[in-house]
């Protein structure tokens, strides 16, 4: 009778062993758990983020200022014109006179609805000091699926691996798959034509893998 119960623990043991150390292991399974669990997380990073100007040679820090008569602003104030007309930004006329013209600009800033999307980051690039850069953030990401992936290995003291997985962008609102706004932003044609495919690096710790921080998984980041 003894001798059965001290089987019996030591395969409850066993079992839960195996139970701990399975999310270590390189599978599909535990790569596709930690990447839903950094969407989860990350919600921010989590979505389609087009980047704003941030205004910082013409007009205030708040404010995007666009030439209409320079063809170099021709597609950004496409793009703007549909997100005014989405109710996002608000669109003011204005002239500004120097020695030789009368250029007429147009002055883009956040609605309400619009500053509730804005994502704002502080950067510091030598040079240049500190900026700030916005971005518009639609939608959220759903992983599809993980296809294949590199065997583990050491690289600079973390044991990593490269996994080639699906994702696409749900929720997205109808203006992103404009004309206009696809040719300003090649990051919203790439979510709008629907699923695509991306590296991420997962880094195995103690408590199994974990997806590694690159600023987000999306159409903006290149590829392991």
């Amino acid at each position: 009778m003894f001798r059965k119960a001290g089987v019996m623990a030591f395969a409850v043991i066993a079992v839960a062993v195996s139970g701990c150390s399975d999310g270590k292991q390189a599978s599909k399974k535990n790569f596709a758990g930690a990447i839903e669990r950094w969407i989860s997380e990350n919600k921010d990073k989590a979505a389609l983020c087009l980047g704003l100007d941030s205004g910082r040679e013409r007009g205030s820090q708040d404010a995007l200022v666009l030439d209409q008569q320079s063809s170099d602003d021709k597609k950004a104030l496409d793009a703007m014109d549909v997100l005014a007309a989405n109710g996002l930004l608000r669109r003011e006329e204005k002239t500004e006179k120097s020695w030789f013209e009368v250029r007429r600009l147009a002055m883009f800033t956040p609605t309400e609805k619009g500053r509730a999307l804005i994502l704002s980051q502080t950067k510091n690039q030598p040079g240049l000091g500190e900026f700030t850069v916005r971005s518009l953030c639609v939608g959220r990401l759903e992983l599809v699926n993980v296809g294949n992936y590199t065997e583990p290995a050491d690289f600079n003291g973390l044991r990593v691996s490269h996994v080639h997985a699906s994702f696409r962008y749900a929720d997205l609102p109808a203006w992103v798959k404009d004309a206009r706004v696809m040719a300003y932003w090649p990051d919203a044609k790439r979510a709008a034509a629907g699923d695509f495919k991306q590296t991420v690096t997962m880094v195995l710790t103690e408590n199994g893998w974990l997806q590694a921080d690159q600023g987000g998984i999306g159409p903006e980041l290149l590829d392991w």
